[in-house]
């Protein structure tokens, strides 16, 4: 027992000093601890110990869900993507504020695949963000190690191939103990006991899908859990478990409270309470809402001190964002790369008193009302320029566990940049906003790189959405567009950038020209992976379509541009959509002359054409309007697209 059981003595000795009269426990993990079995065998165990009688204990896990934040091509029957536990940590931390955390992950992260460097990698990352978002806020994680897949066929088949993806998992966190991993390895008590078992009553099933134990097997979990619980909290090694109706009992009011918390934090996970196809932003009083380069922004106060904050279209898992000392500048590359990346970004103004402690003060106020309110990652990028260095890297020292790098540019104070360093802090010289004004986005690929290497997020494939009204969401809510339903789907392994601008043409000759305005030059120096062009739709105007004859040529032109900022990036061509309307926007110029070129130009061009035209062609209660469509019709287009995305 004691060598299959492995912990570390850091762990007895930091969880013993931790542990206080108000001590709260927090259980994350999928659908195996969802079920309610072994948590609730655990807190029983936790209980017995007279100094935690009265500590809260709660499962909040959610089926389905991943640490990786990645979801396998048709998950669901391609419903729903995986959820990721990053999306809803800063809201359940936030609002239950854990001092302990016991997670157990892996089931889904590998996708019942062999094991791939991608799945691996990105497993990794999201064990090593948890571990250092709860750090942030004071709580402990405890990882336990994935629990068996299809255990019985190992005696006849050998170990089932799938499970030696876990096996990679679970070997990975235990060799991370010497790194500060606090980790209980429950699998090789799990296969002694199950062969044990066995081997007294041979027609014993673990889990009769091979991957969801019965009661037996939660109990065996239980027993590994609590074995190496005691070690570091004295609990119970060997507790007496409940059994019967008495266990029944206390599984109902531990589901029951998980019910309570899944509802009140909520989760992307359909069919399970607490289910919230769109989580609004949080707003404070007087806050003013517009738009900065097509992306959300927020304008407000606090306490007398201007703030602002601009939201991608999906946030990555984790919701990371970057503080920036300098206000927001239409020209400055990184900030709207990284903003069309999942990064959200805050800007705040501090007075100039960077040598007093009451700089240091605001700036601790001021994080700590955007974590608690918005659910932003506890571990923010730190963007300082000019006078602004001092204070935040003075601020960063104070704090080291709140932050996750500092890119600074060549202002920095040297000495203080020095001393960060020391304490293990990751800094970055970038251009600053004026210089990045006149820079390529060459000249700050390698800022990107190194905020997702710091973050411990894996690079996304980032999507640009280049289109008119339909794009841009005209006549729906912003959650139902098609271009955040395409990210919703896709999972996190996916970013959208809309930079759909109403009433625009492809032609360059045209009325209002997508290429004359800022969201081009967007789309251009954002270097992003794959691109969907969605124009087309004015261009059936009469006083645009009188310059069809250029319509192939600038078409071409658009696609030449995207590669000219990245070779390696896809091109989708989106055929324009039905309309009904025979005034300005003419359907019968785009069914017979504008889609047939759109398909011509991707063939000819190496791109891929998405025919959205017609699964909506004879709908016309798709469109309301007779041109832009409803709801509905942003969900057609956004399976169509989702389809040639995912497609191999």
């Amino acid at each position: 027992m004691k060598k299959t059981l492995l912990f570390s003595l850091s762990l007895l000795i930091l969880l013993q000093t931790a542990f206080s009269k108000e001590e709260r426990i927090l259980i994350l993990g999928d659908s195996i601890p969802h079920n309610g079995g072994w948590p609730t065998l655990v807190a029983e165990a936790i209980h017995q110990k007279k100094e935690f009688a009265q500590t809260p204990v709660v499962n909040i896990s959610v089926p389905s869900e991943t640490l990786s934040g990645l979801s396998d091509p048709g998950h669901a029957g391609g419903a729903f993507p995986r959820p990721c536990l990053h999306e809803r940590l800063g809201r359940v931390v936030n609002q239950f504020q854990p001092t302990l955390i016991i997670a157990c992950y892996g089931m889904n992260d590998g996708f019942y695949q062999p094991l791939s460097s991608t799945t691996f990698n990105a497993f990794k990352l999201g064990a090593e963000r948890l571990k250092n978002e709860a750090g942030a806020m004071g709580a402990k994680v405890i990882f336990v190690t994935t629990p068996l897949y299809k255990p019985e066929q190992e005696k006849k088949n050998g170990q089932a191939e799938y499970d030696k993806t876990l096996s990679a998992f679970a070997s990975w966190l235990v060799s991370q103990s010497s790194k500060g991993y606090h980790v209980i390895d429950i699998r090789p008590y799990l296969k002694k006991a199950i062969s044990k078992t066995k081997s007294i009553n041979p027609q014993f099933t673990y889990a009769n899908d091979g991957i969801h134990p019965g009661d037996e097997g939660h109990q065996f979990i239980a027993q590994a859990i609590c074995a190496g619980l005691s070690k570091f909290l004295k609990t119970p090694a060997k507790p007496k478990f409940s059994t019967g109706e008495e266990f029944k009992q206390a599984k109902k009011k531990l589901n029951d409270l998980q019910t309570e918390w899944l509802g009140k934090t909520m989760h992307k996970r359909p069919q399970i309470a607490g289910y919230k196809a769109y989580i609004p932003y949080f707003q404070p009083p007087g806050v003013k809402v517009s738009k900065w380069n097509k992306f959300e922004r927020h304008d407000f106060n606090l306490e007398g001190r201007k703030a602002t904050i601009v939201f991608p279209e999906n946030p990555l898992p984790g919701k990371p964002w970057i503080w920036s000392s300098q206000p927001l500048d239409n020209s400055a590359l990184l900030d709207i790369a990284m903003i069309g990346r999942g990064f959200t970004h805050v800007h705040t103004d501090i007075p100039d008193t960077s040598t007093s402690p009451k700089a240091l003060d605001l700036m601790t106020e001021f994080y700590t009302y955007i974590t608690s309110n918005y659910g932003l990652s506890r571990r923010p990028v730190l963007e300082p320029f000019g006078k602004a260095s001092l204070y935040a890297f003075r601020w960063a020292k104070a704090h080291p566990k709140w932050v996750s790098c500092i890119i600074a540019n060549g202002e920095t104070m040297e000495r203080e940049a020095s001393a960060y360093k020391k304490l293990g802090g990751l800094i970055k010289a970038i251009p600053s906003p004026q210089d990045q004004t006149n820079k390529t986005v060459q000249s700050i690929t390698p800022a990107i790189d190194f905020i997702f290497k710091a973050t411990k997020h894996p690079l996304p494939t980032s999507i640009i959405c280049i289109g008119d009204s339909i794009t841009e969401g005209s006549g729906v809510k912003p959650h139902e567009r098609w271009s955040h339903l395409v990210s919703e789907q896709t999972g996190q392994g996916y970013t959208i950038c809309n930079q759909g601008f109403s009433a625009r043409t492809l032609l360059a000759k045209g009325d209002h020209p997508y290429t004359k305005e800022p969201m081009y030059k967007n789309a251009l120096n954002g270097k992003f992976d794959v691109a969907l062009i969605a124009l087309g739709t004015n261009d059936s105007k009469p006083q645009n379509w009188k310059h069809k004859d250029e319509f192939i040529k600038d078409y071409k032109a658009i696609i030449h541009d995207l590669r000219q900022s990245n070779p390696k990036i896809k091109i989708y061509c989106l055929k324009a959509p039905p309309s009904t309307s025979t005034h300005e926007i003419r359907g019968e110029i785009i069914e017979r002359e504008i889609n047939p070129m759109i398909e011509k130009i991707a063939t000819d061009n190496q791109c891929r054409t998405i025919d959205i035209f017609t699964p909506m062609k004879n709908r016309p209660d798709l469109f309301p309007d007779k041109v832009h469509p409803n709801a509905e019709g942003h969900s057609i287009i956004a399976r169509e697209v989702n389809k040639s995305i995912l497609a191999p």
